[in-house]
């Protein structure tokens, strides 16, 4: 059997902003063991650096395979902070898009979850196929 996988490219990831004595200082035995600094659960910072480090190089779980059975059913998930659409197209193949129109930016989609054969553009009601295609628009 043949691993057909792409790797990841390698990716320069920003030093960690949590210093390694931070970190040394959990991984004591549990007497001498300190928490984490407060700082680590709000600071942007760290949030920026563990989505890039941790989340940006591979795959993300963004749903169940359950949530999309059928052909043009779909439902919403948000990956740091950007919209998706994940869909299962007419050749039933799952798919994920960004929720969002390519000509003027606008939300394609606003439930949560539905089926439908197509998504319209609400705004010049461009038109995408399940499998993500910009379908030529009648007027052109």
């Amino acid at each position: 059997m043949v691993d057909t996988a792409v790797s990841p490219r390698p990716r320069r990831v920003a030093v960690s902003p949590v210093t390694a004595a931070e970190v040394a200082a959990t991984r004591q035995p549990t007497e001498r063991a300190h928490l984490l600094p407060p700082r680590v659960f709000h600071d942007p910072a760290v949030l920026a650096y563990e989505q890039e480090a941790w989340f940006a190089g591979g795959w993300v779980s963004v749903g169940r395979e359950e949530d999309a059975l059928v052909p043009g059913q779909y439902f919403l998930t948000s990956v740091n902070g950007e919209s998706l659409i994940v869909v299962r197209g007419t050749d039933g193949v799952l798919r994920a898009f960004y929720n969002v129109c390519r000509h003027r930016g606008a939300t394609l989609v606003e439930e949560e979850c539905g089926t439908g054969p197509r998504f319209q553009c609400p705004y010049h009601a461009w038109i995408y196929d399940l499998e993500g295609r910009l379908k030529t628009p009648r007027h052109t």
